[in-house]
């Protein structure tokens, strides 16, 4: 019987040194930044589709456009990628569906056309049409690129928002909440968190738990977690995964 009451007692002390809580954690954080940190394993010219400037020419009609006034970001309330300025926009909707938001209307252009991230190339050349009202689309761009050497370290910007934990407040007790982001949806959801293993543990209600390495420094907590596998890649990564060794997803966060 002692030997038993001796064991649970030693599993129990097993366990509550394994899962705690870190009290300088305790806060109010809110979600700064995200991106993917990649390691180059050989030399090569990496797409950076989500920089600037993209370079080239885009002409509607009779009139060119400036593309350093355009960016590609993602919409979150649609799920679709843009290449959109002040007032033009292309949304890419489809590998054979580019819509074109032009002089206040919305044109459709119903042609394959090339947006491929491994050479960095986009490319159109085709009519699109509103009503009875036509657009003649030209375009010919180049994505920003970086060249990279065998071993070298690059920050490539999320844009997708994966992150959901848009701020966390971790409380004493292992309680927290946190506004959490699903589409363009922004719930406040409750649950708990823990350290274990020198990593944090994020359980909400009804939702699958996270784990991620952290690391802070007063103001500032850095979430991450290794993302190795191409399956695991978002899509303006994943055409290199061959030539990257590793690649960290980081959110930063900072105290309020």
């Amino acid at each position: 019987m002692k030997k038993l009451l001796s064991l649970f007692l030693l599993i129990s002390l097993i366990l509550i040194s394994c899962e705690k809580i870190d009290s300088s954690l305790i806060g109010s954080w809110r979600l700064n930044e995200t991106n993917y940190l990649i390691t180059a394993n050989q030399d090569f010219t990496f797409t950076n589709v989500f920089g600037s400037p993209w370079k080239g020419t885009i002409k509607i009609d009779n009139t060119n456009l400036n593309p350093m006034l355009f960016n590609y970001y993602f919409e979150n309330v649609w799920g679709q990628t843009l290449f959109a300025s002040e007032n033009v926009s292309f949304t890419f909707a489809g590998p054979n569906r580019l819509e074109i938001y032009y002089e206040n209307a919305l044109y459709l252009l119903e042609k394959e056309y090339i947006f491929n991230i491994s050479t960095g190339l986009f490319k159109v050349d085709g009519t699109a049409k509103y009503q009875d009202r036509t657009l003649q689309i030209a375009i010919e761009l180049t994505m920003p690129k970086v060249e990279l050497k065998k071993g070298a370290q690059f920050l490539v910007k999320d844009g997708y928002n994966f992150m959901p934990y848009r701020h966390l407040w971790l409380n004493n007790g292992g309680k927290l909440q946190t506004d959490y982001l699903t589409g363009d949806i922004m719930d406040r959801l409750s649950g708990k968190w823990n350290i274990s293993d020198n990593k944090i543990n994020i359980n909400l209600k009804n939702r699958a738990s996270d784990i991620y390495q952290y690391r802070f420094n007063n103001d500032k907590l850095l979430l991450s977690k290794e993302k190795n596998t191409k399956e695991q890649l978002p899509h303006h990564i994943s055409p290199f995964a061959d030539k990257i060794s590793n690649t960290t997803y980081q959110a930063l966060y900072t105290r309020e």
